[in-house]
């Protein structure tokens, strides 16, 4: 399975932002202590964007960044043979197709000052 194989499988954007947040509410209500939450949901994450984000306490997480242009997923599996710490980088082809809108969100992804983004999958 590809990337825009995966892509085609989501949702609309829309719909995609309301799953996000109906995942991180149920969350809230299933785990008050914020420290204990897999699932997150900033609505005002800047003045125009909105941030999902997932992480499971064992080093896998992702990301959606909800933009006026669109959506990115930025996804990290820390047992996947195309982490970036497997080789010496993002995996080819990972970041290739992210439209130059994007790109500033992926400094975020870059972990320990590696210089790399920590993902082994991202969705424009």
């Amino acid at each position: 399975m590809t990337v825009h194989d995966t892509a085609a499988l989501l949702p609309p954007v829309p719909a995609l932002r309301d799953h996000c947040r109906a995942l991180a509410l149920l969350e809230a209500i299933l785990r008050p202590d914020p420290a204990h939450r897999r699932f997150t949901f900033h609505a005002r994450w800047t003045a125009t964007e909105e941030l999902a984000a997932m992480s499971n306490g064992s080093g896998d997480e992702y990301a959606i960044v909800f933009a006026p242009a669109g959506a990115l997923v930025v996804g990290f599996d820390h047992e996947s043979p195309m982490s970036p710490y497997v080789g010496d980088g993002p995996w080819p082809g990972v970041v290739d197709e992210v439209p130059d809108v994007f790109h500033r969100y992926l400094e975020p992804c870059t972990r320990d000052g590696d210089g790399f983004p920590a993902m082994t999958v991202c969705l424009p």
